[in-house]
């Protein structure tokens, strides 16, 4: 038998985690799909953020970027990130989605979704959601240009002062 190439297994498990709600995975996802995981009686608002990657950043023209990640770790702060989101923002559920791999400018990057009773909760826990998922989960990207390449430091480095 040959061997297989190493993968990011989308369906990994870790403690509770239902794997249509909190993912890493390489293809590309649907966000209504991911948002109708958080349909419930209870549930007057679902909020959904969808992150692409830019063309053009600071650092000028983008043409790609190459998105890894510590996959046990990630989708261990991601789940918990869910759980903190429904305590902190009395919401009824959360879900994260991020890809990994070489994603082309105007891909789908990330999908965040909270759901609520009412908006304004939903609005604000998925802006947290995405903010903190920024700032603590192990996710690295490489944008990849015209003129070579440059690692993008994770906003938790930036905000702890190892960014230079």
């Amino acid at each position: 038998m040959g061997l297989k190439p190493t993968a990011i297994n989308p369906a990994v498990i870790i403690g509770s985690m239902d794997p249509r709600k909190v993912r890493l995975q390489r293809e590309t996802c649907d966000p209504a799909e991911v948002a109708a995981t958080l349909a419930g009686a209870e549930v007057g608002a679902v909020v959904t953020f969808t992150g692409t990657v830019k063309g053009v950043t600071e650092a000028g023209a983008v043409e790609r970027i190459e998105f890894s990640a510590d996959e046990p770790a990630a989708l261990a702060q991601m789940e918990a990130l869910c759980s903190e989101a429904c305590e902190r923002f009395a919401i009824h559920d959360a879900a994260l989605v991020h890809r990994v791999g070489l994603l082309e400018a105007g891909e789908l990057i990330v999908v965040c979704c909270a759901a609520a009773a009412h908006r304004a909760d939903a609005f604000r826990a998925c802006e947290w959601l995405i903010d903190t998922l920024k700032q603590q989960v192990p996710i690295w990207k490489l944008e990849q240009a015209s003129d070579g390449t440059r690692w993008v430091a994770p906003q938790h480095e930036v905000n702890c002062g190892t960014n230079g």
